[in-house]
Parts: C-alpha cells; sequence; structure tokens
C-alpha cells in the first residue's frame, strides 16, 4: 500500500475545525466528526481512485465526509497526500 501523507495546512485545519464544532456544538460533534474524518481518511488510502477530480484540468480529488466537510487530496506514484480539509460552515467560499 502506498504511504499516507497528512500535510501541516490539514492537520492546522481539522484542529481548527474540531475546536469551531466543540464551541458551537459540544464534545459528541466533535467525537463524530472525528469518526467520520478517520473513516473517510482510510478509504480514501485504500482506494483514492475511486475519489472524483475537483475540476478538469488538476490533479487534486475531493473527498465528502459530511455534507458540511470535504477532504482535498493528491495522488502521486508514491502516497496519497491530503491538502487540505474545507469545512463549508467556516470557510464556504473557499470550495472550488
Amino acid at each position: 500500500m502506498i504511504e499516507l501523507i497528512i500535510t501541516k495546512t490539514a492537520e492546522e485545519e481539522i484542529i481548527a475545525i474540531c475546536e469551531f464544532l466543540l464551541y458551537k456544538f459540544g464534545p459528541s460533534s466533535v467525537d463524530k466528526f472525528e469518526n467520520f474524518l478517520n473513516t473517510k481518511i482510510q478509504h480514501i488510502h485504500e482506494f483514492p481512485d475511486r475519489y472524483p477530480l475537483m475540476k478538469d484540468g488538476t490533479d487534486i480529488r475531493k473527498a465528502v465526509v459530511n455534507k458540511r466537510c470535504i477532504i482535498c487530496f493528491i495522488l502521486t506514484k508514491e502516497a496519497v497526500v491530503i491538502m487540505n480539509v474545507f469545512d463549508t460552515r467556516r470557510n464556504p467560499g473557499l470550495i472550488i
């Protein structure tokens, strides 16, 4: 199996999303999000080709964690690289 890399940007965004969820909705929402996120990251690692490109002409793929959260990643010969995680409640204008 190829390597899984999570960029510092993605790690920081995951932390920020968890902090946002904790503040707005409480610890159970953070737990639920972390479970969904971990399951999706594992699936991306195992089956990266199953996820669509964000748009033509780019190598960035997207995976929907839930209706408000998207993981952006690239696939190389050596690794799956999680580039970023977007929560549309926090930054809706950034979704491509």
